[in-house]
């Protein structure tokens, strides 16, 4: 934690000028050497740069997982980690919050549970993109990003429809680039590959990539962190080409469940 001015990724507005209902704008924090200084954001180890009521209001409503990238445990955070002074305000908007939920749930759960979308990826094929990530200590940035050319691949003796995969691979002139950063990588260029679509909540990703350009290809997991635990789907990285390979099934799932999740934050927050 710090007191630096930095973009605070829920607020999206300079941490010092940040203001959260009913929160501390800083927190005065006790330091090593015994003395207190006043802080007001937080960075972390993901990179991604929060206000600090922001981040905690975040972590004790939900998981504490960055809301950029999701990387974090399936945990809310405890009210005894925060400093003393200010559990007793953060008690009480965490209550309200939950009770409004609540409230808000209760009136809606019939009329969300009767309008349940499912989506087609096969007609949304032309919209997957492509994403490029150079991750370093600083927050990670997407350095490009390029429509996919996509197509369905059906497997041998395949009869179910959603046993089908959606093959995906960036522009030729993105492959090209993706050669170049290959062939010039040092020991320390960290990469992370992934795929978005309007219709996905988050991207789906790959883990971070260390480059090695001895290794010519690279099958690698594509996660979907913020709903599986387990792999979704694999890309295969070399000099040449990146091919993404996604179950149709899979991908419909994710899309569904994406939408729908949207769709009752709408509902609760009275949209």
């Amino acid at each position: 934690m710090s007191n630096r001015a930095l973009l605070c990724s829920i607020m999206h507005e300079d941490t010092h000028h940040c203001t959260v209902k009913d929160l501390p704008s800083t927190w005065m924090v006790v330091v090593d050497n015994g003395t207190v200084r006043p802080v007001c954001s937080a960075t972390l180890p993901c990179g991604h740069h929060y206000h600090v009521s922001a981040l905690a209001l975040h972590f004790m409503c939900n998981q504490m997982r960055c809301a950029v990238c999701r990387r974090g445990i399936d945990e809310k955070m405890r009210e005894s980690v925060l400093p003393e002074t200010i559990r007793a305000e953060f008690s009480k908007r965490v209550t309200d919050i939950t009770d409004n939920t609540r409230d808000n749930t209760t009136e809606s759960q019939d009329v969300f549970h009767y309008n349940q979308i499912r989506y087609d990826p096969i007609v949304y094929t032309n919209n997957f993109l492509f994403i490029l990530e150079h991750v370093g200590h600083d927050v990670p940035s997407v350095v490009q990003q390029s429509p996919c050319v996509t197509h369905i691949q059906t497997p041998e003796n395949a009869n179910d429809p959603n046993l089908q995969n959606i093959i995906c691979r960036p522009q030729y002139w993105m492959s090209r680039h993706i050669q170049r950063t290959v062939n010039n990588s040092s020991a320390d260029t960290l990469l992370r590959v992934g795929i978005t679509h309007p219709l996905l909540l988050l991207p789906i990703t790959t883990d971070t990539l260390l480059l090695d350009t001895q290794e010519s290809v690279r099958n690698v997991s594509l996660c979907a962190t913020w709903a599986h635990h387990e792999p979704v789907g694999s890309v295969c990285i070399s000099q040449e080409q990146c091919i993404f390979k996604i179950r149709l099934g899979t991908i419909q799932e994710l899309m569904t469940r994406s939408v729908n999740e949207m769709l009752r934050v709408h509902f609760q927050a009275g949209y």
